[in-house]
């Protein structure tokens, strides 16, 4: 090989996931570029001694620092055969992680599939996978019976999966749990694995016939205000055109039960064109999914949060649907918004657009939509077109017992409450206050088996449930209808008619949760009666309104006939908005008071939050002053130093700041590392979905 690229050494630098913000400079010599003999090798993978450990990490760079080439260590192994980012995904992945401040070597880490990230066993000697193999567990149960055999450990882990309906094993690790306590609740048939089974044999193959090489138009789009089947008769048509066209289109959704229906809708229609991707994959099978997409086009994948980021040959579209979910902004770093990195990904790309979907949009998209920054799908201001009835009706205890006494018995009826367990959490009148957990400063949610008891929903201690105010006395009052209560109170008076939509039972009465993230999942019922929304307009947040909003719209895009909403909150504009049937109204009434507010979208927001045991407010103000201090930031706005709202969460305190339209990002990462010498974890969340 005589190019004069290989004769020589190349210094390069490679993102590694440590928590710096920073690349590392090393030497590849020019023996192993030779045996690589590509120099494509920014985005290549690249296994790198790192103090006394040793990491796989990824290019980014040549470098230019060879000063002190005395310092340099060599790189060990090119891995792979071809890089696992393109440049063009490496700039967009670089410029989403300064806009998160998020270190971009555990951006990029944790956006590959998890058995491309290698670490160097010293005890092994051996490179290997970190971590064990990944996957989505969901619940086989609906209660947790006392009569179910369980220790205490595993009937708190079947709890919380019960409650969330999907978490996956890395996930379950982070609360605390053991892999031994979910294999307890396997053995015993409690809970299950999500598969969706792929042919033998996944790697993908480039179809032998020539395709179309029309070009199509660019653009980000919202696709809002229709209802989720049609949505997907959208896709599915927007699709047959790619294949022909021989592109690749990626659809993401928040959770693995939504991917698993459309799964098969597509699959019927588009066969082994369609791609699955998500942690319950197994680890061999997405590696070859992702290199075999960088080299084969004429796919869809179908896939949750990091599927998005699958750098797929011809790729011609992404479509985030349920685009208003929280779970597409995660709560551990990299806190991308998912919108705002797809964004990235097209700005960088050619040939790419993008589609936010959802039955009702965003305020962020709304708002968006109005200043131009992002084009109507197909242009709809209301929903005036749905001909299902709407009813507007007080909210009292069990009011929803008499009204399905008023259905015929040949009507099928959804009930939903926005809140798993028997009620939301127990509140005194006289002290103006919830009951919270002593660990956490979180309300305790009310569940009931056999007897009633009070749970924290943060870090899952039980308590004995309480009738009367431990300070004053006074008897406590359950806020909130659980879906607990409400199937309790229906199987008394339809004791063969009612299951939890969960449930493969068929019954003419389903009883489930909110659909806000699981538009997909909920068939369509005659009638769809709303239990007492209002829960959310408890939330000391600036989204609590929007929330109500979105659960009040939501699931009149299930309702054939009629849609009944209890609710003690007839005055909201959300409520005006959903009988008049024009969205409008709201997002008009919510932006004009965010403005007035000087509240997100009109102003941009970093919150920070401390947390350590036993820290005060007097030590994250000294931390703070100084960083300004030394920093040199004179003209800065913010909100605190203040206790979080939910102030202690697993025995360490919380401590707040709020930023304002605070440009100097780079200068936080000081800040970052003056907490992390005194012991303290910063949490540098960019555009928080909350403040709390």
């Amino acid at each position: 090989m005589s190019d004069e690229f290989f004769e020589k050494d190349i210094y390069v630098e490679v993102a590694l996931p440590v928590a710096q913000f920073m690349t590392f400079t090393y030497r590849i010599p020019s023996s192993l570029l030779r045996s690589v003999g590509d120099k494509n090798l920014i985005g290549r993978r690249v296994l790198v001694p790192f103090k006394k450990k040793g990491f796989s990490g990824i290019i980014t760079d040549i470098s230019q620092n060879t000063e002190d080439i005395r310092n340099i260590r060599d790189v060990i192994d090119l891995p792979d055969k071809k890089p696992v980012f393109p440049e063009n995904y490496i700039k967009a992945i670089k410029s989403i992680s300064d806009y998160y401040i998020s270190p971009i070597g555990i951006s990029l880490n944790n956006l590959i599939p998890e058995g491309l990230r290698w670490e160097y066993s010293r005890e092994k000697k051996r490179w290997i996978t970190k971590g064990e193999i990944n996957y989505v567990i969901t619940p086989d149960t609906t209660r947790t019976d006392s009569n179910i055999k369980l220790t205490k450990r595993s009937r708190e882990l079947l709890e919380i999966i019960i409650e969330k309906g999907e978490l996956s094993l890395d996930q379950i690790r982070e609360l605390g749990f053991s892999k031994k306590t979910v294999d307890t609740l396997f053995e015993k048939g409690l809970i299950k694995k999500i598969n969706i089974h792929l042919r033998e044999g996944i790697r993908l193959r480039q179809e032998k016939r020539s395709f179309s090489t029309e070009k199509r138009r660019k653009g980000v789009y919202v696709y809002s205000f229709e209802d989720p089947d049609t949505r997907l008769k959208k896709y599915i048509s927007i699709f047959s055109r790619l294949l022909k066209e021989g592109k690749t289109g990626i659809i993401v959704f928040p959770n693995v039960v939504s991917i698993k229906k459309v799964y098969r809708d597509l699959n019927e229609k588009f066969g082994e064109r369609v791609i699955p991707y998500f942690d319950g994959i197994p680890e061999k099978d997405k590696t070859d999914i992702w290199f075999s997409l960088m080299e084969s086009s004429g796919f869809i994948v179908v896939g949750t949060y990091s599927s998005a980021f699958i750098p797929a040959k011809d790729l011609s579209l992404i479509i985030i649907e349920e685009e208003q979910s929280d779970s597409y902004k995660p709560l551990r770093t990299p806190r991308f918004d998912l919108r705002r990195a797809v964004y990235e990904i097209y700005r960088h790309s050619e040939g790419i657009s993008v589609i936010y979907g959802s039955s009702v949009p965003s305020v962020e998209s709304y708002y968006s939509l109005g200043k131009g920054l992002l084009k109507h799908l197909e242009k709809k201001e209301d929903i005036t077109g749905i001909n299902t009835e709407i009813f507007i009706k007080k909210y009292e205890n069990g009011v929803y017992i008499s009204e399905l006494k008023k259905i015929p018995e040949d009507k099928t009826v959804l009930i939903l409450s926005n809140r798993k367990g028997y009620a939301s959490f127990l509140y005194c009148e006289r002290c103006e206050e919830e009951v919270l957990c002593e660990r956490c400063d979180y309300p305790l949610k009310i569940h009931k088996e056999d007897t009633k008891y009070i749970k924290c929903e943060a870090c899952g201690k039980k308590y004995q449930y309480l009738d009367r105010c431990l300070r004053c006395d006074l008897e406590l009052k359950e806020i909130g209808t659980g879906t607990e209560k409400i199937y309790e109170d229906i199987k008394k008076v339809f004791p063969d008619q009612v299951s939890f939509i969960d449930e493969e039972r068929k019954t003419r009465i389903k009883v489930g949760t909110t659909v806000m993230d699981k538009e997909f999942v909920y068939e369509k019922s005659d009638f769809v009666i709303n239990v007492y929304p209002d829960i959310f307009l408890f939330m000391p947040d600036f989204k609590g309104n929007e929330i109500f909003f979105k659960s009040l719209f939501q699931p009149l895009f299930l309702s054939k006939e009629r849609y009944i909403v209890f609710t003690n909150a007839k005055e909201n504009p959300a409520i005006l908005s959903l009988y008049e049937k024009k969205p409008s109204l709201f997002y008009e009434s919510e932006l004009e008071n965010r403005k007035i507010s000087g509240l997100p979208p009109f102003r941009r927001y970093i919150l920070l939050t401390f947390e350590k045991k036993g820290l005060s407010i007097e030590s994250v103000k000294s931390i703070f002053k100084k960083w300004l201090k030394d920093e040199k930031i004179r003209n800065i706005d913010y909100e605190g130093v203040f206790y979080a709202y939910r102030s202690k969460i697993r025995d360490k305190h919380r401590v707040q700041i709020i930023l304002k339209d605070f440009k100097e990002k780079e200068k936080l990462k000081r800040l970052y590392e003056k907490s992390s010498e005194k012991g303290i974890k910063l949490i540098i969340d960019v555009d928080p979905k909350q403040i709390v």
